[in-house]
């Protein structure tokens, strides 16, 4: 992936419980707090089968909308953000790529 695309040229809250990033290639990612909560990548919201595909997603039971809004957010050196959620989970460390990759919008889901 080209690296403008995975670098972050800023960020908006325009609402309490989404974030915008704009990336170094222009393009805009808007992500529901939900959606990342759900989207998790630490090793405890993972779940490895001992058959078959490895690191299947584990659906991660999501607090209420109010426990969504307006995490801790801290930048992990140059390469991730970290989010503290109200519920408690902070663990998980979002490189950029993998936001990029996770993009909901409709330009991103066709590709």
């Amino acid at each position: 992936m080209d690296p403008e695309a995975i670098t972050p040229a800023g960020a908006t809250w325009p609402t309490p419980s989404e974030l915008t990033i704009t990336w170094g290639d222009g393009h805009r990612s808007t992500y529901g707090m939900r959606y990342l909560r759900e989207h998790c990548p630490c090793a405890g919201c993972k779940v490895e089968r001992m058959e078959g595909p490895r690191g299947r997603d584990l659906t991660v039971p999501v607090p209420t909308a109010a426990g969504m809004a307006s995490p801790d957010v801290s930048v992990v050196g140059r390469y991730a953000l970290r989010f503290a959620w109200r519920d408690g989970h902070d663990t998980g460390i979002y490189p950029f790529e993998f936001l990029r990759q996770l993009c909901p919008c409709a330009a991103c889901k066709a590709a």
